[in-house]
């Protein structure tokens, strides 16, 4: 048995109230990453979609206050759009329209 078999009540009582807070702070932590991916991921989908080259990207930054994406942000959404299935690239979509 690869691991040995061991009865909770053995655990000191403060090990036993450490592990659901482990448990809870994990799963919270995951949950966030996740959040982070999803949008990290509409982000790169829009760009892609609307045809922004860097050079778009970096005068919208800028308009924001904020600073130019970062060769390695670049390399990703390129790598995110490289990784899309054909039937999800789109010849031209224009920006605020759909279905073209």
């Amino acid at each position: 048995m690869i691991y040995p078999h061991y009865d909770p009540a053995d655990l000191p009582d403060d090990q036993r109230q450490a592990n659901p807070e482990t448990t809870r702070r994990v799963l919270g932590a995951v949950a966030d990453i996740l959040e982070i991916e999803r949008r990290r991921c509409q982000a790169a989908g829009l760009i892609q979609s609307w045809q922004l080259s860097r050079a778009d990207l970096d005068r919208a930054a800028a308009s924001l206050g904020l600073p130019p994406i970062s060769d390695q942000e670049w390399n990703v959404i390129h790598a995110t759009h490289d990784n899309t299935p054909d039937s999800e690239h789109h010849d031209h979509v224009v920006p605020g329209r759909r279905g073209t």
